[in-house]
């Protein structure tokens, strides 16, 4: 199942390397980082061999160990947050929670080796309660390309963790505000040099109408779906199932 080497590990290793060596990061993240490194190493090993050459297969074993050093992450995480002070950092670091909680969730497997559902529930309400954390906190962001772009990323990945629960109408809400916060990020001046907004766009709309499939408006449905076609067509539209 994890066959691959876990992007975040990755991201958390390089960054504990340069918490050392960056004055930028302030001592209360650099320190974060630094505990986060053990576990971010022993959650590699559980599927890789030491040098890389050899991954492991899935097992209940592997799974419940993978599970409990991620879960020690995220308590590393809680626990030095109240001491970061810089919005930024404090908004890096709640979205490595958020990247620990989805590699937890994307074990879940109803028909194979997996962890249970009541687990699954657990960790995307934790998940979602981090996302609602950072969405009052994106709120306090001065510059405005800045705080529309944080605030669609956090809504979009909240719809995402609705959508996968099966909660459509709180998805819908979700990629309703992707599509205010895109329609917001399109009066600003020149933005196109600072994000792809066609992107941004198709995916909120795209997404919309997928809630709408699943709500059974297939009027709605289509009206999204060709909307985010006319604004960018390429691998990530497919048709609603």
């Amino acid at each position: 199942m994890k066959n691959l080497l876990l992007s975040l590990v990755a991201i958390l290793i390089t960054a504990t390397t340069t918490a050392q060596t960056n004055t930028d990061i302030s001592p209360e993240a650099a320190k974060c980082l630094n505990e986060l490194k053990p576990f971010a190493e022993k959650a590699k090993a559980v599927w890789q061999s030491e040098d890389g050459k050899v991954t492991f297969g899935t097992t209940p074993e592997r799974i419940e160990r993978y599970v409990l050093y991620l879960s020690n992450a995220c308590n590393i995480i809680d626990k030095h947050l109240s001491s970061i002070t810089n919005m930024d950092e404090k908004l890096d670091i709640m979205w490595g929670k958020v990247d620990l909680l989805s590699n937890i969730l994307d074990l879940y497997d109803p028909t194979g080796i997996s962890i249970s559902k009541t687990e699954y529930n657990q960790f995307s309400s934790t998940k979602i309660q981090t996302l609602e954390s950072m969405l009052r906190l994106s709120n306090g962001i001065s510059d405005p390309i800045d705080q529309a772009i944080t605030l669609y990323d956090i809504f979009y990945e909240l719809g995402e963790s609705h959508f996968e629960s099966e909660k459509y109408t709180e998805a819908q809400l979700c990629y309703s505000a992707c599509i205010s916060k895109f329609n917001a990020v399109c009066t600003i001046p020149n933005i196109q040099n600072e994000v792809d907004i066609d992107v941004m766009g198709q995916k909120a709309y795209y997404k919309m109408g997928y809630v709408a499939y699943k709500l059974n408006d297939e009027l709605v449905a289509k009206e999204y779906y060709n909307k985010a076609k006319a604004l960018l067509d390429d691998d990530f539209i497919q048709p609603y199932k």
